[in-house]
């Protein structure tokens, strides 16, 4: 700061109006500083983000997985009931079948 009142000062510029200048310069650029800052994001941050995406995405596999499984097992068990079926169809044709060849 010293170095541009000085500056100032050999342009003739009044001591008052070079700390003034050079204090509203030093506002200036420290209010653009923090703007700066503020656009950029630490490598911990951005691997955080990183890691949230990862997290929802897996979740978001994790629960459609679920889903997948429960309609498989839901197709299972309609596929074994199924087969019951026709067991106790075969069965009771069997039986029936039998019944008969022993009546003649």
């Amino acid at each position: 700061m010293c170095v541009v009142v000085r500056r100032l000062e050999a342009q003739e510029v009044p001591s008052k109006q070079a700390e003034a200048i050079t204090s509203a310069i030093t506002e200036v650029l420290n209010d653009s500083l923090e703007n700066v800052a503020d656009t950029f994001v630490s490598k911990a941050d951005m691997q955080k983000v990183r890691n949230l995406i990862f997290c929802n995405i897996l979740s978001s596999s994790i629960f459609r997985l679920r889903t997948i499984h429960l309609t498989i097992l839901y197709e299972i068990d309609k596929l074994t009931t199924a087969e019951i079926g026709i067991i106790s169809i075969v069965r009771s044709l069997l039986q029936n079948g039998l019944g008969c060849c022993k009546t003649m």
